[in-house]
């Protein structure tokens, strides 16, 4: 288990430095957090990589719901900051993210 955490936490570093394999690979995972990391590096970084942004595209769909907030919401956030699609809705916190420009 304690490797396994390892392991986890290695991915999160990695991205938290922009590596483009461990995004991809968070934005892959399981795991909903994974996922939510992978979504802010991106942005953070402001990666264009077409890979990825067809991995956050899909997660448009993803329900998972972590702290009030489904990775479908960050993910539809993220992409309308990196300049790949305009929202137009009126979900507040998709709003609140865009306006934010993921600068927490």
């Amino acid at each position: 288990m304690e490797k396994h955490l390892e392991k986890l936490q290695n991915l999160v570093n990695c991205m938290m430095l922009g590596d483009k394999k461990s995004i991809s690979a968070g934005l892959s995972h399981n795991g909903a957090l994974l996922r939510i990391n992978g979504i802010i590096n991106t942005v953070r970084f402001k990666l264009d990589d077409k890979n990825i942004i067809t991995k956050i595209i899909t997660l448009k769909s993803d329900n998972a719901v972590v702290d009030g907030i489904s990775v479908s919401q960050i993910a539809v956030s993220a992409l309308h900051v990196l300049g790949v699609e305009a929202y137009i809705g009126n979900d507040e916190q998709i709003l609140e993210l865009i306006e934010s420009n993921f600068e927490f």
